[in-house]
């Protein structure tokens, strides 16, 4: 199999452009592709396929050439950690991990050692604190408070004093928990368990003396006096159940209720002199189906026109439209009634045939004549199996018997299988009674008589070992 070319390889002709000169065909595979190709002024493609044509190995580089350890590199594995080693001598940290567990020289702490000062305060201050002060990890410091056998104290859980829960929900969270000395999700936490909402400075609780003004004056009227948004103080007085005050709201009355869903919105509202948009909320709220009469104008407009047309001309959904030309019995508009002559060419030939010539879609034809019971043009109907051609099932082959009595194979197998026949060729089991029967007549009586042939009939009487009656 042909190798990968490089991603950067082109599709370039080995003999196209100059020659190769003997110079640069000995520096192929002496070093890289890329290489070479930036310092003879080819492409990388040409010299790689130059080289391949030459069967010369690409460049590798071997360890011998730069994988080689000196002496004073060798002086330093194990004085640094491998990390700071790896950089300092610009080799990966494997290859200087490798070189020390040759060495069997122990590995180098990446840290400094511990010092008695970090030791005493393990447990007095969180981990994460005494890695941020001398340079180490939270997972360092952690192992070696467990490794110490020194508690947490730090991260023990605090009782709540009643002075501290005092403080909840007077200030932020986040200036309590400065307070305090502990975590904001803490005091967060705390501040919920006992049911204190979060501090809001621009929230203002309403007192009884602005409660008593609302609804003796409008809304935005209040909001300016009190300070306060619109939409708070609207929110205010309906909480409270208090009406709006500026006479916009008209209540309504037991009779205008009973008018609703008994003619249109826009009739009602015509009527009592609201807007529709009122009618319909009042109709909706009370759960009112909406209802709309059909006058003479719009009946004598069903099926002059389409009725998403005529839909959108009285502003009505296609579907009541369609509903109400069906129950006055009206046909649609454009619709065409079928002829005596075309309804007999129904069948006769394909219907897209037939509606192209007949100026109709091809799913009204296969419609029509789905419902006048017409078969598909070309659809051949079932032909009733004889008594002669049962018979000849499994005497001989699917395929044979399927020309010889012009038939389809899967018919012919789909009725072996329905009367349960032996297909020809399968070996039949043969019965005790027809054991019997072997050699007390003639092999060619026998075989008639059990529908073999005479040829198994002999076969099987010559297993047996039974000679033939005289």
């Amino acid at each position: 199999m042909f190798p990968m070319r490089p991603r950067n390889c082109i599709n370039v002709r080995p003999n196209a452009g100059k020659r190769w000169s003997k110079r640069e065909i000995q520096l192929l595979g002496t070093t890289f592709d890329a290489d070479i190709a930036a310092d003879i002024g080819r492409t990388t493609a040409a010299v790689w396929m130059k080289r391949r044509q030459l069967k010369i190995a690409r460049y590798r580089i071997r360890a011998s050439s730069w994988m080689r350890w000196e002496e004073w590199e060798e002086d330093l594995v194990g004085t640094l950690p491998d990390i700071r080693l790896a950089d300092k001598l610009g080799r990966s940290v494997a290859g200087v991990e490798a070189k020390r567990h040759k060495m069997h020289i122990p590995v180098c702490p990446l840290f400094g050692p511990w010092q008695a000062a970090e030791a005493k305060l393990m447990g007095k201050i969180p981990d994460k604190e005494i890695a941020r002060i001398y340079g180490r990890t939270v997972g360092t410091v952690r192992s070696k408070r467990r490794e110490l056998k020194i508690l947490n104290t730090a991260a023990l859980r605090r009782d709540w004093t009643t002075e501290e829960d005092k403080l909840l929900g007077t200030m932020p969270d986040v200036e309590v928990a400065r307070r305090l000395g502990r975590s904001v999700q803490g005091v967060k936490g705390r501040r919920c368990g006992l049911r204190l909402c979060k501090p809001q400075p621009a929230h203002r609780r309403w007192t009884a003396a602005e409660e008593k003004l609302l609804g003796r004056y409008p809304d935005k009227e209040l909001a300016a006096r009190f300070h306060r948004h619109v939409g708070a103080v609207e929110l205010r007085r309906n909480r409270l159940g208090i009406p709006c005050p500026n006479g916009l709201v008209i209540h309504w009355r037991t009779e205008e209720d009973a008018l609703l869903g008994t003619i249109s919105d826009a009739a009602v509202a015509r009527k009592l002199g609201r807007s529709k948009g009122a009618v319909q909320a009042r109709r909706m709220r009370l759960k009112i189906a909406a209802k709309r009469t059909w006058n003479k104008a719009q009946d004598e407009l069903l099926g002059t026109m389409p009725d998403h047309e005529l839909a959108e001309k009285i502003g009505r959904s296609a579907g009541a439209v369609q509903a109400r030309r069906q129950a006055l019995g009206i046909p649609n508009c454009g619709r065409r009634i079928w002829s005596k002559e075309e309804e007999s060419l129904l069948g006769r030939m394909p219907d897209r045939v037939l509606a192209a010539r007949l100026n109709r879609t091809e799913s009204a034809v296969q419609i029509h004549r789905l419902r006048r019971g017409i078969p598909q043009f070309g659809w051949v109907q079932l032909r009733p199996w004889t008594r002669h051609e049962t018979a000849l099932l499994g005497t001989m082959t699917d395929s044979c018997l399927a020309k010889h009595i012009n038939r389809t194979k899967g018919a012919v197998q789909m009725r072996r299988f329905t009367l349960g026949i032996r297909p020809f060729g399968v070996a039949r089991v043969w019965t005790k009674a027809e054991d019997k029967l072997l050699g007390t007549v003639r092999d060619r009586e026998v075989a008639k008589k059990i529908g073999r042939t005479v040829e198994a009939v002999a076969q099987r009487r010559s297993t047996l070992k039974r000679k033939l009656s005289k």
